[in-house]
């Protein structure tokens, strides 16, 4: 089964937080297909869909909850579903992943209370580059703030396209006061079995 570990609760602005609980799908030949919501201080958020591909790890995330001080989340895992990859259409699910999944981060800076739109925010900046030889349409990732390896916030990013080898400027703000942010973690939201996910969808061969 899916394994839920680090579940957390974190500060994204003035009186709105964010829980984010990272998953592990350890097998390592079925995409896992589910539906998911966290329980806040007795509240239940609204039911998300997502998935997680073949030993894919990565957080989940509900974001803008009103009500969440003091709080431990629990996550819920709902309707999950299985689906197998055919060893004779890819013979190694996670180099084949890898090869489509190279995203490199670079030049990263965060800047610290900007003034904007009447308060204080801060800024992450960096370099998003495409390595891979596929470019996607409508990517999404989620940002980890990370203070010396530890998880102190979480930022969505969404991009309308990628192109492969493209290099694209990311600036995100973050609204939750008194962050230091010394690295971020990129982690990519893409299911790159489903030929939806390109730009040009690529010639059949194992599915992809």
């Amino acid at each position: 089964p899916i394994q839920a570990v680090n579940t957390q609760i974190f500060s994204s602005s003035e009186s709105k937080y964010d829980a984010v609980a990272e998953l592990i799908n350890p097998n390592s030949r079925f995409i896992a297909r589910f539906d998911y919501y966290f329980v806040v201080g007795g509240e239940k958020t609204p039911t998300q869909k997502t998935f997680l591909l073949p030993g894919e790890i990565r957080p989940v995330a509900y974001l803008g909850i009103k009500d969440g001080a003091g709080s431990t989340p629990v996550v819920v895992l709902e309707n999950v579903k299985y689906e197998r990859i055919s060893a004779h259409q890819i013979t190694d699910t996670g180099s084949w992943q890898a090869y489509r999944l190279n995203f490199q981060v670079s030049d990263f800076v965060f800047l610290k209370s900007l003034a904007q739109e009447g308060s204080n925010t801060d800024a992450i900046q960096f370099k998003l580059t495409n390595n891979s030889p596929y470019s996607y349409v409508a990517p999404n990732f989620y940002v980890a703030l990370l203070q010396n390896g530890q998880m102190v916030g979480i930022l969505p990013l969404r991009l309308d396209s990628i192109n492969s080898l493209e290099t694209k400027n990311i600036d995100l703000r973050n609204f939750a006061s008194g962050l230091s942010v010394t690295e971020i973690a990129l982690y990519h939201v893409i299911n790159v079995y489903d030929t939806e996910v390109y730009l040009v969808h690529p010639a059949s061969g194992g599915g992809i």
